[in-house]
């Protein structure tokens, strides 16, 4: 018995435990010697089923006689007649001997699963089906009984759960759509449970649920059949899945198209990578201190946080200390569960660092065609600080940038060169590094722009009335902006900005 197998300790666990102890049952055939929905004389007994021995004197032929007949008395013929039937006798024997063994071992499991406090009831039953039988009497519930729980728990799915729980309502939805319809209940006749769920998940993913609606009406007036309860769910599953934001790969604050980056530069971009995980992180810290972890490194959180394990946790300018680093040397060595546990962690951390790449975008610049913008880099022309632009050293969120080249004072300016730029920008953990990839070098342009259709592949969006741009949900910002003389400046750090004038 598994720490999966169901506890029977309420009515409610009925339906999931006698599955269970079912299932257990027909893999040796046993479930016609136990179901307790037959009655007593319709339930077949093993005892009645054993091969029946035959005596010696069946299988003679000769002149009666007697004395008592012994196999030696058996002629030729005889003798063969009764070693075929031995054989046959003993084979079914031995099937016999295998299921009656089972039932046995299948009576000792109900007992180990159900709780405690029911041991009485079926203290006076000595077989199988007995035990089954006590235990539906005063544990299975009724069918209007269990018709009301059902619409109640139903009721309840109708309510998005927090995300940490959809799984769990996922699979409730799935169980519960099965009884009820096994039920006959009206609640999810036709597509009313397909339109149920599809509202429900409208709170969490709106243009999902919007076009699924769509598509049921359209269906209903049709009058061809809309996607099966299952199936629904298990399509949602998978594209929830897909979508949602992978903290723990990338943080919700994504680099646009992270390039291959030096040791010191990699750090850093991870340290970034994080973003707006910084809040969630700081929460995993303080369970950790709640829970008394103590590190190798003598700090008080988990593994993951440690900066001798996660580079992205190594702040800038940090340097190890070799005894702690021995120590984690030796950690990694051992046999132990805590070594287990870090080089799980290691493995995890590993694994995800090989696939950040997944929310980049190509890292190619676009075809000269590509309706896509991109980010442009620039130097001044004019040599004296007073005669440059207010923003020339500023970065401006750019809605419309959609071509490889600028114009500017009615010149045509070709891109010169492609290059990565790092800006620090303003994340709901404080300011963090922001990598360009392929960014237009254009001599001659007044000013610095992001385009933000290079966003779209890793589905930033942006949003005016908050100043920040979001990736997938707008509850999950990625970056504030400056909003100043009727433009969006992404760039945070004024330190990091070169000078008007050694521009």
């Amino acid at each position: 018995i598994t720490k999966a197998t169901v506890i029977l300790e309420r009515p409610g666990d009925w339906q999931r435990w006698l599955f269970l102890r079912k299932d257990s049952a027909e893999r040796n055939d046993l479930w016609q010697y136990l179901d307790p929905s037959l009655k007593a004389e319709q339930v077949k007994r093993i005892e009645q089923e054993r091969p029946k021995e035959k005596k010696i004197e069946e299988f003679y032929t000769g002149a009666a006689q007697d004395e008592e007949i012994t196999i030696l008395d058996l002629s030729e013929k005889d003798v063969s007649r009764y070693e075929l039937w031995l054989k046959v006798f003993t084979r079914k024997e031995a099937q016999w001997s295998k299921k009656e063994k089972a039932l046995r071992e299948f009576n000792h499991e109900i007992s180990r699963t159900i709780a405690s406090r029911h041991i009485h009831l079926i203290s006076d039953c000595s077989t199988p089906y007995d035990r089954l039988r006590a235990l539906k009497k005063h544990l299975c519930p009724s069918t209007s009984e269990r018709n009301y729980q059902l619409r109640a728990h139903y009721q309840g799915l109708l309510t998005l759960p927090k995300r940490s729980n959809l799984d769990t309502w996922f699979e409730d939805w799935l169980e519960t759509a099965r009884l009820m319809k096994e039920a006959s209940l009206p609640e999810i006749a036709g597509s009313r449970a397909q339109e149920d769920f599809i509202r429900a998940i409208r709170n969490l993913d709106e243009s999902w649920a919007t076009h699924q609606l769509t598509e049921l009406v359209r269906k209903d007036q049709d009058e061809t059949e809309f996607t099966g309860i299952s199936d629904l769910v298990a399509e949602y599953r998978s594209y929830y899945r897909r979508v949602r934001p992978i903290a723990s790969n990338l943080g919700s604050f994504a680099t646009l198209g992270v390039a291959e980056q030096s040791p010191t530069q990699g750090a850093q971009g991870a340290q970034g990578a994080e973003g707006s995980q910084g809040a969630q992180d700081s929460q995993d810290k303080n369970k950790g201190k709640k829970k008394g972890l103590i590190c190798v490194c003598g700090e008080s959180h988990k593994f993951q946080d440690c900066p001798y394990v996660n580079y992205a946790r190594r702040r800038t300018g940090w340097q190890p200390n070799e005894q702690i680093a021995r120590k984690f040397d030796e950690l990694r060595a051992e046999q132990s569960l805590k070594a287990s546990i870090l080089r799980q962690v290691e493995e995890r951390l590993k694994n995800q660092t090989q696939n950040q790449g997944d929310l980049h975008d190509d890292g190619k610049p676009q075809s000269a065609s590509s309706s896509g913008s991109y980010a442009v880099l620039q130097t001044a022309i004019t040599s004296k600080a007073s005669d440059q632009p207010p923003l020339i050293n500023r970065w401006i969120l750019d809605l419309g940038s959609n071509t490889h080249c600028v114009y500017a004072g009615g010149q045509l300016l070709q891109i010169e060169e492609w290059g990565d730029v790092e800006l620090q920008v303003d994340t709901p953990s404080g300011k963090q590094p922001f990598r360009l990839s392929y960014v237009a070098y254009i001599p001659g342009f007044f000013t610095n722009v992001l385009g933000l259709s290079r966003c779209r592949s890793l589905e930033i969006h942006f949003d005016s009335g908050r100043n920040c741009l979001y990736q997938r949900v707008p509850s999950n910002p990625v970056c504030y902006l400056e909003y100043k003389d009727g433009h969006w400046l992404i760039d945070a750090d004024e330190k990091a900005r070169p000078s008007l004038r050694a521009i």
